[in-house]
């Protein structure tokens, strides 16, 4: 394994989202989700840097009433 598992924040927030990445990661289009402020985004992740492609209200969790 090569270097240290690094933690990736939320964008918005800082909170931990309990993502893990390594100094040689590579995500694409990644949904990013954040259980602190509640948002999701849609995120590239290349060596280090982080690139915000979207971002909006998740609706993860929420009950729907489509009885």
């Amino acid at each position: 394994m090569e270097g240290k598992i690094k933690t990736l924040d939320c964008p918005v927030c800082g909170s931990h989202t309990g993502v893990g990445v390594l100094e040689n990661t590579v995500l694409l289009n990644f949904p990013l989700y954040c259980s602190a402020c509640r948002r999701e985004h849609i995120i590239n992740y290349i060596r280090g840097i982080l690139d915000i492609r979207e971002s909006f209200q998740s609706n993860r969790g929420e009950s729907s009433d489509n009885d």
